[in-house]
């Protein structure tokens, strides 16, 4: 029992996927364009501007078929749909499941009646790629038969085969959709309803002869894709099932191998086992021997808790704190180096971290804002610590590359009993002072910052009072000067 067991459990060319909703924190769902998941469905395009193309597919390859043996998969997948009317605009221009060469990308001006899958001209751009398309058109192109359709597309924008679809009828309505296929037959069937779950003798259906070995790569990536034109329409996703089993054909002598490699693997796990239970009693007689002589209260204060450092001790293992210019360089990172660039919002003592080898790590990205350096900044809730967050933050509520700036300054750690070389004192204080500038466009870059720590650039001359409550620094314009008349 256990061997066949063993030589009949599911290989790694079955898949199995059942999505009864789409939760935003799911790693095995890829979302591209404008796609993403709301309140528990994939919303693939936006509404509220024209020419939107989204799409969603499973973040893994799918086995379609095998070199070696020429074998083809059987593949059945469900799900369901819903496409919405827009006020004050007609349809356009429908969804479609598709199977595609892995890393297929969004193509240039896939919009309009293209689903992200083809260029405006109705061509692939990429023809390296291959796809096969389940299409429901909602809007009649220049390609297209000249009505509203569903259709199986080849490698095409056109469909190879197509039957009218009455989506007008159907509008807000659940449309729920069964797509076979039969490695024997090597037919590709779509079925859909509006009532239930489709069956094979649905009265809306479509068949089309295709072997996909000879359409596809071995390994597809599978899902959905959907894209607006002039005419804008809301295309959601509201469940999805798909299954695919690619079978081993049994080949000669295959049961004799069979029954060897049991037998092998049988002895194996009993001379393991055998092995396991000697070193086990072996290494326990050791250990009664010395845990005698070691009380449970000396273990707890050798080893259960963390240790406890001197602060001469850090001072000594991170070279007289040099964790603030690897902070800075942290912060470089975010602010100059990613794109889109990270706010982190709560920079402060607390999240800087010393790691084994007394490296720093910048921790706590929980209230992190990633932006585009093309999108305006909108001001928020303001979140942070008190006593690390900016003056123009508080104020206005718009967190910004000098925000963050403010906060590292606050954060440089002003116990300076140790000795320092007279320079670094002041290098570290001025940073400070600078990065908490009360105006916030007068604070240095993070770059700014890692150049003054190397000593790669000039101190800056700042004003004895500036932190004076009541001192109010004159705004500098690009091209003022002193003499400012006429």
């Amino acid at each position: 029992m256990f061997i066949l067991f063993l030589f009949r459990a599911p290989s790694a060319n079955t898949i199995s996927l059942n999505f009864t909703s789409f939760d935003p924190g799911a790693s095995n769902i890829v979302y591209e364009g404008d796609a993403k998941p709301i309140s528990g469905v994939i919303e693939l395009n936006e509404v509220d501007r024209q020419s939107c193309v989204g799409r969603a597919s499973y973040a893994y390859p799918v086995p379609i078929w095998e070199s070696s043996t020429g074998l083809l998969t059987n593949f059945t997948t469900r799900f369901s749909f819903t496409i919405n009317r827009v006020l004050h605009h007609s349809p356009g221009s429908g969804l479609a499941f598709f199977l595609a060469s892995v890393n297929y990308p969004l193509p240039p001006n896939s919009a309009g009646g293209c689903f992200g899958l083809y260029s405006n001209n109705g061509t692939r751009t990429y023809s390296q790629y291959t796809l096969v398309t389940v299409e429901f058109d909602s809007y009649v192109n220049q390609w297209d038969p000249n009505m509203m359709h569903v259709g199986i597309n080849n490698n095409s924008i056109s469909s190879s085969n197509y039957t009218e679809w009455d989506n007008l009828s159907h509008i807000g309505n659940k449309t729920n959709v069964l797509v076979t296929y039969s490695a024997t037959s090597k037919k590709l069937n779509v079925f859909w309803s509006y009532d239930e779950e489709p069956t094979s003798d649905a009265n809306s259906s479509l068949s089309y002869q295709i072997d996909l070995r000879k359409a596809v790569p071995e390994r597809v990536v599978i899902g959905f894709s959907a894209s607006t034109g002039g005419h804008i329409e809301r295309h959601t996703i509201n469940s999805w099932e798909f299954s695919s089993s690619l079978e081993e054909r049994e080949k000669t002598g295959g049961k004799f191998w069979i029954l060897v490699a049991a037998c092998c693997f049988c002895f194996l796990t009993v001379g393991i086992v055998i092995g396991g239970i000697f070193v086990i009693e072996k290494r326990k007689q050791k250990v009664d021997k010395i845990e005698s002589r070691i009380s449970i209260t000396e273990d707890l204060e050798k080893d259960a808790f963390p240790k406890r450092f001197c602060y001469q001790e850090l001072v000594t293992a991170t070279d007289n704190f040099s964790i603030t210019k690897q902070l800075g360089q942290a912060l470089r990172y975010l602010h100059e180096e990613a794109e889109p660039y990270v706010l982190h919002r709560d920079i402060k003592s607390a999240n800087v971290l010393l790691n084994t080898d007394f490296s720093t790590k910048l921790g706590d990205f929980g209230v992190a804002k990633v932006v585009n350096s093309w999108s305006q900044n909108q001001a928020t809730n303001v979140v942070g610590t008190v006593g690390y967050l900016a003056p123009e933050y508080l104020r206005d509520g718009r967190t910004t590359k000098e925000s963050d700036m403010f906060s590292f300054g606050v954060a440089a750690d002003t116990r300076l009993e140790m000795k320092f070389e007279s320079r670094e004192l002041e290098c570290l204080l001025i940073v400070g002072l600078w990065c908490t500038h009360p105006v916030d466009m007068e604070r240095p870059s993070a770059g700014q910052v890692i150049q003054l720590l190397n000593f790669e650039a000039t101190l800056p001359e700042l004003p004895q009072e500036l932190h004076n409550p009541a001192f109010v620094p004159r705004p500098l314009s690009p091209d003022s000067d002193d003499s400012s008349e006429a």
